[in-house]
């Protein structure tokens, strides 16, 4: 009868369906449960042998007659597509296929406005499903795929996948699936999902993102969370940076790796207690294994059964209770600001799960967390080939929306590292190092990484047990990594408890703060410039010095190539009090003698960005020691020939002309370098599928665009200015050559703590479009709370300059020489330190040149009135510009503040 029905009715996959609709087929694993219209009928389905086959014959007889007497209005519920809504990816079970919902069921499945949410927070949706044995094997709930796209106010969409969670409440049984999303901008997001199965497919909905509230600027070292400092991302340098936030630098835990064991609450009562205390010790990464069957402990793993053994045999169902469990721990460390360092499997771990599964179950659990970057493996080598792990990349980054960071842990021996050097599957190192010369090998690795065309972060996750009574050889390694470019974990051994390692924490937190008060994405090892002492020195040449001396001594620091005043103090990094030795004179070689033969911390400041001193430290008693000498056969410091005599500029009080000063190159680029998809030199491409930023015939050229949204997006940072005068020139080549009615071309001055990638306007200064304005086309205008005016018509090639008045925020346009709009004012009124140009909805087939070139920005001293035919093009007169000139004030003489 069942044939003869399909017979009759071919196009109806009637027996599947009537299976997920009225019947859940029983199976081993399940105990042989089955419902039927509500009904229990598992005598039906009990026994083996004859019996068993009967009852099931029986029970195919009854549903085939079932059928019968109801097709007519089965088939009014009913109605068949020629094609499936969605196909699963390869390998997956596709469940049923081909169907549509008739209208009542579609009207449940719009869930219409689910309310407010801060943008960067969990956004969780449940979604309802076939009822389900988070047991059965024949129809396991694991593997239905259920993707569901976001899109955001912009247009911008991602495709998150979602999760069965059984009852919902960690029972696995049940008919719910679960999406976890994290927006990235504010207004109104639309979703719907994507299944084989018909009762997941097209659930649909809208939800508001608003701004979070309580935004400030975060002191360096305190941030409490990521609710505005958004996600953690690849920024193209040697840090990775926060999307709406600050660089990061880390200082991490790494111990114990199996925290996520039952009962691991390393000295405390709870885990949330450990975590507690790591907080206040200012630890800001945990090392967390997620997975670690064969490996070290054998104490870890997502999938269902109390022994490893277990966990085996049902690697394809995944334990809900437990993973809900995880999903509060990451949301606590989270809340906390501790970035999670998220290792997938142990060394030499068993490999015989379902991966695919595995890496989505977890992506789609935990990859909205913001601070969080994925580890596919400890000691890789023990288990993999380099191109084994390179397509266990690939296959993260295929399933995560959010682009996490991606690293993998090395066996010892850094040339383990070099397969993945250049790859752009891979966002950060994992050194393990052991107790080698740490500062040799992050200097080494810095310029390596440059080397290859793709820079990336060097971390230091594992550098020898550290033990307890290990607190100098600890410090000795942080600053030499920190000082190296690098970032670092704590591998703290033998650990029963946090607390034995307090004064570990205190130093590595101690170091990490004070770095964090530098612009230390923006500083390089700089060895070179030492002699005497052994030490190492990080330097953002020019203006700000850094030498770490482990054992005391005298140093030698070259500084003729920097001929400028500046602040020198000393730093304790024990304690972190600090002794001011005074100020110095660049542009020669200084020698500086440590206090004693501890470890001290040299630290050279621009004249007028003197460092802090803490008003509750007491300093030590200063000794003559403590300022610098010149070298052997010199009774003076003596300024390099080179230097100029406004060097250390002087202001005496109510003098009404500032003293000119030399325009300070903030940033220089040619682009005179050879054809390449990857810009370099310091630039921070954002790109998209079809968007593509590069260098082509020595200049900055947008590839493709393809209609993007925001994208590609090329950025780069400078020193921060929120005072005075500053001077931006570019080289502008665009040209519409077709029909194209919307587009648009950005170049931005902004500041990049309110900057975000996502987003046009939030924290930007000076905003330059290139776009249709008022019917015509081709035309330089400036944007202003959302409004657009136009400047000037352009087309091809021009040099525009803008002269930006960071005292009255307002700001100054001209191209090719001639001023063409004065005083106009800022977007938002912001400090500058960054530069950005965009692309948004443009085909660049419709556009020739494409290009920016000869990018130059400089900082001035005093009023541009005063300065101008230094600085600017000879072609512009100072009567074209119109800035106000601020009345000055004294230069104020360092107090040792607090740092801002």
């Amino acid at each position: 009868m069942v044939s003869a029905f399909k017979a009759l009715f071919p196009g109806i996959p009637f027996m599947s369906i009537l299976t997920r609709r009225f019947l859940q087929a029983p199976d081993a694993a399940s105990g042989g449960r089955a419902k039927m219209v509500g009904f229990r009928i598992g005598g039906l389905l009990g026994g083996e042998g004859s019996d068993a086959r009967f009852n099931k014959e029986l029970l195919s007889t009854m549903c085939a007659f079932v059928l019968v007497v109801l097709s007519i209005p089965l088939l009014k519920w009913l109605s068949v597509d020629s094609l499936p809504h969605s196909v699963p990816p390869s390998g997956s079970t596709s469940g049923v296929t081909g169907v549509t919902l008739g209208p009542a069921l579609t009207s449940q499945k719009n869930q219409g406005a689910l309310g407010s949410f801060a943008k960067w927070s969990k956004v969780e949706i449940d979604l309802t499903g076939p009822d389900s044995f988070g047991m059965s094997t024949s129809a396991n709930p694991f593997k239905i795929i259920v993707d569901v796209t976001f899109q955001s106010p912009g247009g911008q969409t991602f495709v998150v996948p979602a999760f069965y969670d059984g009852d919902g409440a960690g029972g696995l049984d049940g008919n719910v699936w679960k999406v976890r999303f994290s927006p990235n901008a504010v207004g109104t997001w639309r979703f719907e999902s994507s299944s084989p199965d018909p009762l997941l497919d097209r659930h649909t909905g809208s939800f508001a993102v608003t701004a979070p509230t309580g935004c400030q600027s975060a002191t360096p070292g305190t941030l409490p969370d990521f609710s505005c400092a958004g996600r953690l991302e690849y920024a193209g340098g040697h840090y990775l940076k926060f999307a709406d936030g600050s660089y990061w630098l880390k200082g991490g835990q790494d111990d114990p790796e199996d925290f996520l064991a039952p009962g691991n609450t390393v000295g405390f009562g709870t885990k949330e207690a450990a975590i507690d205390y790591l907080a206040s010790k200012g630890v800001n990464s945990l090392y967390i294994m997620l997975h670690n069957i064969d490996g070290d402990r054998e104490d870890v793993w997502p999938w269902v059964g109390s022994t490893a053994a277990e966990a085996r045999a049902n690697h394809e169902h995944f334990d809900v209770a437990k993973l809900a469990g995880w999903e509060e721990l990451f949301s606590y460390l989270q809340s906390k600001g501790i970035v999670l360092h998220l290792v997938l499997e142990d060394d030499h771990a068993w490999t015989g799960f379902n991966r695919e599964m595995y890496y989505r179950e977890m992506l789609a659990r935990f990859g909205h967390d913001n601070g969080l970057y994925w580890n596919i493996s400890e000691e890789y080598g023990g288990r993999y080939t380099p191109d084994q792990v390179k397509s266990f990349a690939q296959m993260i980054h295929a399933i995560d929306p959010y682009d996490h960071p991606v690293t993998v842990h090395n066996l010892v021996g850094l040339e383990n590292w070099l397969p993945f050097v250049g790859d752009s599957r891979f966002d950060l190192t994992s050194f393990q190092t052991l107790s080698g010369p740490q500062n040799t090998a992050a200097v080494s690795w810095f310029q390596k990484v440059e080397n290859s065309g793709r820079t990336i972060p060097i971390s230091f996750d594992e550098t020898g047990k550290l033990s307890a009574s290990s607190r100098d050889l600890a410090r000795h390694i942080i600053w030499s990594v920190y000082l190296g470019g690098a970032s670092f974990e704590l591998h703290t051994a033998p650990l029963s408890r946090y607390q034995d390692f307090a004064d570990h924490f205190d130093d590595m937190t101690r170091a990490r703060t004070f770095m964090e008060h530098l612009p230390f994405w923006q500083m390089r090892p700089m060895n070179s410039l030492l002699s005497g002492s052994q030490g190492y020195a990080f330097a953002k040449s020019g203006e700000v010095y850094v030498v770490y001396l482990p054992s005391g001594g005298s140093v030698n620091i070259d500084l003729s190539a920097a001929p400028h005043a500046f602040a020198a103090e000393w730093f304790n990094p024990r304690d972190g009090s600090r002794w001011d030795i005074g100020p110095v004179q660049g542009g020669q070689v200084l020698a500086f003698t440590a206090p004693d033969r501890d470890d001290w911390v040299l630290h050279l400041t621009l004249a007028g960005q003197q460092p802090p001193t803490p008003t509750s430290t007491v300093l030590p008693t200063t000794t003559s020691t403590a300022t610098p000498t010149p070298l052997a056969g010199s009774a003076t410091p003596t300024p390099a020939s080179t230097a100029p005599a406004t060097a250390s500029p002087t202001q005496p009080a109510g003098s009404a002309t500032p003293t000119p000063e030399p325009a300070r190159a903030l940033l220089e680029d040619s682009f005179d370098r050879s054809d390449s998809t990857i810009v370099g030199n310091g630039w921070v491409e954002v790109e998209s599928s079809g968007a593509e930023v590069g260098i082509r015939n020595k200049k900055l050229e947008v590839l493709n665009a393809s209609d993007a949204v925001n994208r590609p997006l090329v950025r780069h940072s400078f020193a921060r200015v929120s005072a005075g005068t500053l001077v931006w020139e570019f080289d502008f080549n665009w040209k519409r050559t077709r029909s194209e009615g919307r587009y648009s071309v950005f170049m931005q001055l902004g500041d990049s703590a309110s900057m975000g990638d996502s987003e046009q306007n939030s924290g930007i200064g000076v905003n330059l479009i290139w776009t249709a304005i008022d019917g015509s086309h081709e035309t330089l205008g400036v944007l202003k709370d959302g409004k657009l005016a136009a400047v000037s018509p352009l087309s091809g090639p021009a040099r525009l300059s803008v002269v930006a008045n960071l005292d009255t925020h307002r700001f100054d346009i001209a191209v090719n020489g001639s001023v063409v709009q004065t005083q106009l004012p800022f977007d938002n009124l912001v400090a500058l330190d960054t530069v950005r140009f965009l692309t948004d909805a443009l085909n660049e087939a419709r556009f020739s040149g494409r290009t920016f070139d000869n990018v130059v920005i400089r900082q001035l001293s005093g009023p541009v009135s005063a300065q101008k035919r230094l600085y600017l093009p000879v072609v512009l007169q100072e009567k074209e510009f119109a800035i106000a000139t601020p009345t000055p004030t004294p230069t104020p003489t360092p107090t040792g503040e607090p740092y801002p």
